[in-house]
């Protein structure tokens, strides 16, 4: 999706824009595996960089 519309060479606010209108049309069961692997993320990066912040 991202490329689809990158490649039409938008403005990066219109990228943003049609991505959060997909992401709030989104199941909760569409978004799940997304937001376990942003969780996953966050506990690596903590893990990596224990004094980041």
């Amino acid at each position: 999706m991202y490329y689809q519309i990158y490649a039409t060479c938008i403005a990066s606010v219109e990228i943003s824009r049609r991505l959060g209108a997909e992401w709030r049309e989104m199941s909760a069961e569409q978004k799940l595996p997304h937001i376990q692997r942003s969780r996953q993320l966050r506990i690596e990066h903590f893990d990596m960089y224990p004094n980041y912040r």
